[in-house]
């Protein structure tokens, strides 16, 4: 059976100020012409399509498998294709969770702040020509991963992009302006900002590292002010963005690399380096290495999903965080009293002098006090 003759569920939200998603399942967003939202749900288990629970407060809208969904369908393969239609231009917030993959039509994003946020091992995926926005936010967190292919991008005011745990953030340009760029890694989480023409931030950039992780920025590029932050045994390579001015402060064992045209700080704490290409500022205190070639890490972007069912997802024992947890907690906690309540009680009868829950020999046995290996006697 094609994924066309499958059974549908549809959901038709009522609010015309719905500007944010959080999707849990695999789901393409798409725009379209209308004042509200919809999302059609297609699959070939009717159980699957039962199980499905909508979560619309009139701003945001999600769904999921109701509470009991995941144990209803233990042990079961389901294929589905999700579709979420938004109006144009309407999405502000989308939020992707567990293991999700989402792909995202251009024309859904809105044009003045979006923030785009993967947690799990979730999946975005953004393509597009052209898109300018007013600010975009980009937060990376867990294994997931967030691309984002849009050969011209502008983003008028701030540009904020973090990665943490072992995630995977990659900005892929041709062309890249901004007003301000913001860039950190946490963990070990990489982000790469890529343009292959040029990165021109008109403000300030500034670039974190704590922990392992890596942020690489591989164009030419150009700011007023650069400021590099690196703690732990992380690296920025970053020296593709030229900027007038560049401190860099490292602390721990990590590297920077960086470039300026007219002043450059540095400050080293541990075994870190600092390596600066091109032409160094002439008569510059502080510590930093030259260096005619410093390496970068490129991307390779990874195929958008295909417009198709999802391959068959096998559903086992997971039960909702909401109701196991919950379960398990109050467990934990009776467990816990009750062995509370005991020892203080057998405290309190031991304490007066009574042998409380001692055991007593059985009658008509003597208990042993030799160490002989042999069994009791006989009273």
């Amino acid at each position: 059976m094609t994924s066309s003759a499958w059974p549908v569920k549809i959901y038709n939200s009522s609010s015309t100020a719905t500007d944010s998603l959080n999707v849990p399942l695999h789901a393409f967003i798409r725009a379209y012409d209308a004042p509200t939202p919809s999302i059609v749900v297609r699959a070939d288990s009717q159980a699957f399509l039962d199980s499905l629970a909508f979560q619309d407060d009139g701003k945001a809208l999600g769904f999921d498998l109701a509470e009991d969904g995941y144990d209803r369908l233990r042990n079961t393969e389901v294929r589905y294709l999700i579709d979420v239609y938004m109006p144009t231009r309407s999405l502000a917030s989308l939020r992707a969770m567990r293991s999700s993959d989402v792909v995202v039509a251009p024309y859904a994003l809105q044009t003045t702040s979006v923030v785009l946020t993967t947690t799990g091992s979730s999946a975005v995926y953004v393509s597009a020509p052209s898109l300018e926005l007013a600010n975009l936010t980009i937060s990376v967190s867990g294994s997931s991963r967030l691309q984002w292919e849009v050969p011209v991008t502008k983003v008028n005011s701030g540009l904020n992009v973090a990665v943490g745990g072992s995630g995977t953030l990659a900005l892929l340009t041709t062309t890249l302006d901004v007003g301000s760029l913001k860039m950190a890694a946490t963990g070990s989480g990489k982000a790469y900002v890529g343009a292959s023409s040029l990165v021109n931030v008109s403000s300030s950039v500034a670039t974190s590292v704590d922990g392992t992780g890596q942020v690489n920025l591989y164009a030419a590029g150009i700011c007023r002010e650069h400021k590099v932050s690196i703690s732990g045994a992380g690296n920025a390579f970053v020296s593709a963005m030229n900027c007038r001015d560049t401190s860099v402060v490292v602390t721990g064992s990590g590297s920077a690399y960086v470039q300026s045209t007219t002043t450059l700080a540095t400050a080293v704490a541990g075994s870190g380096r600092v390596y600066v290409a091109g032409t160094v500022p002439g008569g510059l205190p502080g510590a930093y290495t030259p260096m005619a070639s410093p390496p970068v890490t490129t991307y390779t972007a990874v195929p958008v999903p295909a417009y198709e069912p999802h391959q068959p997802t096998m559903y086992g024992s997971y039960v909702s965080t909401s109701t196991s947890h919950t379960g398990t907690l109050i467990g934990v906690l009776v467990a816990v009293l009750t062995a509370l309540v005991v020892a203080f009680g057998v405290y309190r009868c031991r304490k007066s002098g009574r042998a409380c829950f001692r055991p007593k020999a059985e009658r008509g046995y003597t208990r042993k006090t030799s160490t002989e290996d042999h069994a009791p006697s006989m009273a």
